[in-house]
């Protein structure tokens, strides 16, 4: 999970086209069932992402990822944000208990907070991990945010 956060910080600072952080990122995504079909965008979510997530105020999208699977169905969002790594985590915390995620687990490590997550209503059966830290520019956070599905 947070081996993703280095390599799309490092590719916000490149520009280029989708199908060229497509081809970066394709070497790390590529899944060992053949069923699989992977996806990536910037700027703007793909439209079947998990309701709910919260996204912070004034959130730049980096980058997503979504994988389809015959049996399963994931995707990956990196965003970066104004603000710090607390305020942060309690206003993403605050966003999935009034969408009705539940915080099942919670880690701490090197500056990152770290949201195991999952779902229920509309979400029932998403699982996901939240990792929220500082960002390279100074007075932003970068957030990850990992939710798969079984299909």
């Amino acid at each position: 999970m947070l081996f993703l956060l280095p390599l799309c910080l490092a590719l916000a600072g490149c520009g280029g086209s989708d199908s060229a952080f497509a081809r970066f990122l394709q070497a790390d995504a590529r899944p060992s069932d053949p069923s699989a079909r992977v996806q990536f965008g910037r700027g703007k979510l793909p439209g079947d992402f998990p309701g709910g997530l919260p996204m912070l105020p004034h959130a730049a999208v980096l980058g997503w990822q979504r994988t389809t699977a015959d049996t399963s169905l994931s995707w990956e969002l990196v965003y970066e944000a104004p603000g710090d790594t607390s305020t942060a985590t309690s206003t993403i915390r605050d966003g999935l208990r009034a969408a009705g995620w539940q915080i099942t687990d919670t880690n701490s490590q090197n500056g990152f907070q770290q949201l195991n997550v999952s779902g229920s209503g509309a979400n029932a059966g998403d699982t996901g991990v939240i990792d929220i830290g500082p960002a390279v520019t100074n007075g932003r956070v970068d957030v990850v945010e990992e939710v798969g599905r079984d299909r």
